[in-house]
């Protein structure tokens, strides 16, 4: 049975998203995460908001495809 692994990251507020940008901890953290979880599975999906560039930039410098858009509702 194949598995599933599925990161997703929220962040916690621009201000430490702008004060820590440009430095790669995302890609170095994001591609130790994808390295330990295609040990287990052959397939990684990450979810992130469409207008968070920096971070769509760093997913894909690791690996990351876009593949399909959702659509969410928060309370």
């Amino acid at each position: 049975m194949p598995a599933l692994a599925i990161l997703h990251v929220v962040p916690k507020s621009n201000i430490a998203r702008i004060r820590h940008r440009n430095k790669d901890y995302t890609t170095s953290i994001v591609s130790a995460l994808l390295e330990q979880i295609l040990q287990k599975t052959n397939l990684a999906i990450i979810h992130m908001e469409s207008n968070n560039s920096p971070a769509i930039k760093a997913y894909i410098k690791v690996g990351f495809k876009p593949y399909k858009k959702y659509f969410v509702a928060r309370v």
